[in-house]
């Protein structure tokens, strides 16, 4: 059975690649609280360049936009499969994937709350 995997940043539905992977990870964060000895963090994984995900990123590969997409600014995210959250945190835009001097994809990583 195939899972259906969405991404959702400040919810809005991130378009993602159907034959792509999030990779998520437990990992121990802070031992002496135990209310923080767990935390989630994905690989970094590629989101693709469409319209939808070029309006949420705002165009953040383009130096020329003012107001735009701040990198440095962990946004909220949710991780859903079949329609149900999975887990939720924040999302990093780490960089972005250019050929010929056209956008192909951001480069994104998610972590937990």
């Amino acid at each position: 059975m195939k899972q259906k995997v969405q991404l959702f940043i400040n919810n809005e539905e991130v378009d993602v690649f159907q034959d792509g992977s999030i990779t998520i990870q437990s990992s121990i964060k802070d031992i002496k609280d135990p209310g923080k000895i767990f935390t989630d963090f994905s690989k970094n994984f590629t989101v693709p360049s469409s319209n939808r995900n070029n309006i949420l990123f705002k165009h953040y590969y383009s130096g020329d936009i003012l107001d735009g997409f701040s990198a440095r600014i962990a946004q909220e995210a949710r991780v859903e499969i079949n329609n149900r959250v999975f887990r939720e945190g924040y999302i990093m835009l780490e960089g972005v994937d250019l050929r010929c001097n056209k956008l192909i994809s951001y480069r994104v990583r998610f972590y937990g709350n």
